[in-house]
């Protein structure tokens, strides 16, 4: 692409509560059309995302991660589908 930017602001709202969000942006760019054909041109897009981790006692860690939030359907290679809004969540803890 000839443009892109990706941004990620985080803030500690409280001293155990971290949370953060990041947006990725792409201009259009053009795929590689392949043997004796034309290259595809691929349309821009932004993403947004999110993400929030709670620090339990005893070192352990709750998080939530969001990804692609608006369901942006987009391409980076044509016919290769992209990941559609995903959530995932869990906990760590650090021994």
């Amino acid at each position: 692409p000839r443009h892109q930017l990706q941004v990620t602001a985080g803030w500690q709202l409280f001293p155990k509560l971290l949370v953060s969000a990041s947006g990725k942006y792409l201009s259009k760019r053009y795929d590689a059309g392949g043997y004796q054909q034309p290259d595809t041109p691929l349309p821009a897009y932004f993403l947004l995302g999110a993400y929030a981790a709670y620090t339990l006692p005893g070192n352990g860690r709750i998080f939530i991660d969001g990804q692609n939030l608006t369901n942006k359907q987009f391409f980076d290679i044509r016919g290769f589908s992209s990941v559609s809004r995903m959530i995932n969540m869990g906990f760590s803890i650090s021994l």
